[in-house]
Protein backbone atom coordinates (compact mmCIF):
# COMPACT_ATOMS: atom_id res chain seq x y z
CA UNK A 1 0.00 0.00 0.00
CA UNK A 2 1.43 3.34 -1.38
CA UNK A 3 1.44 5.90 1.92
CA UNK A 4 -0.03 9.48 0.57
CA UNK A 5 2.00 11.72 1.19
CA UNK A 6 0.92 15.57 1.52
CA UNK A 7 2.68 18.23 -0.44
CA UNK A 8 3.38 21.53 1.34
CA UNK A 9 0.48 24.23 0.91
CA UNK A 10 1.95 27.23 -0.86
CA UNK A 11 -0.40 28.97 1.29
CA UNK A 12 3.07 29.76 3.45
CA UNK A 13 4.95 31.45 0.68
CA UNK A 14 1.91 33.87 -0.37
CA UNK A 15 1.30 34.50 3.22
CA UNK A 16 5.53 35.88 2.97
CA UNK A 17 5.58 37.15 0.00
CA UNK A 18 2.23 39.22 0.76
CA UNK A 19 3.52 40.57 3.89
CA UNK A 20 6.95 41.85 2.50
CA UNK A 21 4.58 43.92 -0.13
CA UNK A 22 2.93 45.58 2.75
CA UNK A 23 5.81 45.92 4.09
CA UNK A 24 7.71 47.88 1.33
CA UNK A 25 4.45 49.86 0.55
CA UNK A 26 4.26 51.28 4.14
CA UNK A 27 7.85 51.80 4.06
CA UNK A 28 6.97 53.68 0.71
CA UNK A 29 4.41 55.60 2.78
CA UNK A 30 6.18 56.25 5.73
CA UNK A 31 9.14 58.08 3.47
CA UNK A 32 6.88 59.83 1.70
CA UNK A 33 4.91 61.43 4.87
CA UNK A 34 8.35 62.19 6.45
CA UNK A 35 9.89 63.49 3.74
CA UNK A 36 6.93 65.24 1.94
CA UNK A 37 8.16 64.09 -1.07
CA UNK A 38 7.28 61.13 -3.07
CA UNK A 39 9.92 58.38 -4.23
CA UNK A 40 11.47 59.08 -7.42
CA UNK A 41 9.71 62.04 -8.72
CA UNK A 42 9.94 65.74 -7.67
CA UNK A 43 6.04 66.05 -6.59
CA UNK A 44 5.64 67.44 -2.89
CA UNK A 45 2.81 66.42 -0.91
CA UNK A 46 0.65 68.83 0.75
CA UNK A 47 0.05 67.43 4.76
CA UNK A 48 -2.32 69.96 5.37
CA UNK A 49 -4.91 72.24 3.59
CA UNK A 50 -3.05 75.65 2.08
CA UNK A 51 -4.95 78.71 2.04
CA UNK A 52 -5.01 82.11 0.69
CA UNK A 53 -5.84 84.57 2.78
CA UNK A 54 -4.50 87.91 1.70
CA UNK A 55 -4.73 91.29 3.68
CA UNK A 56 -6.90 94.21 2.92
CA UNK A 57 -5.21 95.89 -0.45
CA UNK A 58 -4.76 99.34 0.24
CA UNK A 59 -3.58 102.07 -2.54
CA UNK A 60 0.08 102.54 -2.82
CA UNK A 61 1.77 105.73 -2.05
CA UNK A 62 4.59 107.52 -3.55
CA UNK A 63 6.57 106.62 -0.85
CA UNK A 64 5.74 102.71 -0.97
CA UNK A 65 6.92 102.50 -4.15
CA UNK A 66 10.73 101.65 -4.20
CA UNK A 67 13.58 103.79 -5.56
CA UNK A 68 15.00 102.18 -8.71
CA UNK A 69 18.38 103.26 -7.39
CA UNK A 70 18.02 102.31 -3.86
CA UNK A 71 16.12 98.94 -4.40
CA UNK A 72 17.29 96.27 -7.15
CA UNK A 73 14.83 93.81 -6.20
CA UNK A 74 11.90 95.70 -7.26
CA UNK A 75 9.80 94.89 -10.22
CA UNK A 76 9.58 97.57 -12.84
CA UNK A 77 5.89 97.69 -12.87
CA UNK A 78 6.19 98.77 -9.05
CA UNK A 79 7.82 102.45 -10.73
CA UNK A 80 5.64 104.74 -12.26
CA UNK A 81 6.21 106.07 -15.60
CA UNK A 82 6.59 109.90 -15.96
CA UNK A 83 5.25 111.24 -19.37
CA UNK A 84 7.41 114.42 -18.59
CA UNK A 85 10.08 112.54 -19.46
CA UNK A 86 10.79 110.52 -22.48
CA UNK A 87 13.46 108.14 -23.82
CA UNK A 88 14.32 107.57 -27.46
CA UNK A 89 16.47 104.78 -28.99
CA UNK A 90 18.50 106.32 -31.61
CA UNK A 91 20.54 102.99 -32.65
CA UNK A 92 20.06 99.94 -32.36
CA UNK A 93 22.08 97.75 -35.05
CA UNK A 94 23.82 94.51 -35.99
CA UNK A 95 27.17 95.20 -38.23
CA UNK A 96 30.71 93.50 -37.70
CA UNK A 97 29.56 90.88 -34.62
CA UNK A 98 28.05 93.04 -32.20
CA UNK A 99 24.85 94.93 -31.04
CA UNK A 100 24.73 98.18 -30.96
CA UNK A 101 22.38 100.32 -28.74
CA UNK A 102 22.25 104.29 -27.94
CA UNK A 103 19.40 106.05 -26.18
CA UNK A 104 18.81 109.56 -25.08
CA UNK A 105 16.54 111.41 -22.86
CA UNK A 106 14.98 114.83 -22.58
CA UNK A 107 15.98 114.70 -18.66
CA UNK A 108 18.72 117.66 -17.72
CA UNK A 109 19.34 115.66 -14.47
CA UNK A 110 22.39 113.80 -13.55
CA UNK A 111 22.09 110.44 -12.19
CA UNK A 112 20.10 108.19 -13.68
CA UNK A 113 20.15 104.61 -14.60
CA UNK A 114 19.09 102.80 -18.04
CA UNK A 115 18.05 99.40 -18.38
CA UNK A 116 18.42 98.08 -21.88
CA UNK A 117 16.61 94.25 -22.22
CA UNK A 118 16.69 92.66 -25.71
CA UNK A 119 14.04 89.93 -25.69
CA UNK A 120 12.66 86.77 -27.70
CA UNK A 121 10.30 84.71 -26.73
CA UNK A 122 12.24 81.81 -27.67
CA UNK A 123 15.14 82.60 -25.92
CA UNK A 124 16.79 84.19 -22.23
CA UNK A 125 17.10 88.10 -22.11
CA UNK A 126 20.10 89.59 -22.76
CA UNK A 127 20.02 92.16 -20.30
CA UNK A 128 22.40 95.71 -19.71
CA UNK A 129 22.63 98.36 -17.20
CA UNK A 130 24.52 101.59 -17.24
CA UNK A 131 24.86 104.56 -15.55
CA UNK A 132 23.37 107.91 -17.89
CA UNK A 133 25.74 110.36 -18.83
CA UNK A 134 24.96 113.67 -19.26
CA UNK A 135 25.74 115.03 -22.70
CA UNK A 136 24.64 118.24 -24.08
CA UNK A 137 22.32 118.55 -20.93
CA UNK A 138 20.25 115.60 -21.75
CA UNK A 139 21.04 112.15 -20.17
CA UNK A 140 22.18 109.41 -22.52
CA UNK A 141 22.21 105.64 -22.62
CA UNK A 142 25.56 104.05 -24.32
CA UNK A 143 26.71 103.10 -26.65
CA UNK A 144 26.67 99.76 -25.61
CA UNK A 145 28.01 96.76 -27.55
CA UNK A 146 26.94 93.65 -27.21
CA UNK A 147 28.33 90.38 -29.02
CA UNK A 148 25.97 88.60 -31.05
CA UNK A 149 27.21 85.12 -29.65
CA UNK A 150 24.75 86.41 -26.51
CA UNK A 151 21.68 85.82 -28.91
CA UNK A 152 20.90 81.86 -29.60
CA UNK A 153 17.95 82.95 -31.73
CA UNK A 154 18.19 84.80 -35.37
CA UNK A 155 14.99 86.94 -35.41
CA UNK A 156 13.19 89.47 -34.31
CA UNK A 157 13.90 90.73 -31.01
CA UNK A 158 12.41 93.61 -28.89
CA UNK A 159 14.61 96.33 -26.92
CA UNK A 160 13.08 98.38 -23.77
CA UNK A 161 14.54 100.94 -22.57
CA UNK A 162 13.75 101.96 -19.25
CA UNK A 163 15.77 105.32 -18.21
CA UNK A 164 15.30 105.30 -14.32
CA UNK A 165 15.62 108.53 -12.25
CA UNK A 166 14.04 110.47 -9.32
CA UNK A 167 11.77 107.09 -8.61
CA UNK A 168 10.46 107.44 -11.84
CA UNK A 169 10.85 105.91 -15.32
CA UNK A 170 10.59 106.62 -18.86
CA UNK A 171 9.96 103.74 -21.71
CA UNK A 172 11.01 103.36 -25.06
CA UNK A 173 10.62 99.93 -27.20
CA UNK A 174 12.20 99.16 -30.82
CA UNK A 175 12.61 96.12 -32.95
CA UNK A 176 15.40 94.43 -34.30
CA UNK A 177 16.07 91.44 -36.25
CA UNK A 178 19.33 89.39 -35.55
CA UNK A 179 21.31 87.95 -38.50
Amino acid sequence: MKKIQKKPSNLKKVLIVSLLIVAVVVAGLLFAYTTKKWPFSQTTLQTSPSTNISEPQKNATKDDIPSAEDTPTHTTDQVPVDTSITATINQLSQSNGVITFQATTNSPTPGGKCSLSLTNQNDKPVTRTMDATLNNSVATCGPIQIPEQEFTYIGEWTATLRYYINDSQAVATRSIIIK
